[in-house]
């Protein structure tokens, strides 16, 4: 995706969303993990996992 993200499109709120959002809608009749995001969406675990948590 991008080395450096963007701290205006980067926030903690996002993190608690994307959570939310795992947490209780299931895909298919399961909750999918991070992993499978991942794989869906085409991106690294590390770069998900820094969109996910990072801090402005």
């Amino acid at each position: 995706m991008t080395k450096n993200l963007n701290p205006e499109f980067v926030h903690l709120e996002l993190g608690d969303y994307l959570e939310l959002l795992q947490n209780t809608i299931p895909v298919g009749g399961k909750r999918l993990s991070d992993k499978e995001i991942c794989r869906k969406i085409s991106m690294s675990p590390q770069t998900y996992g820094k969109v996910k948590r990072a801090k402005v």
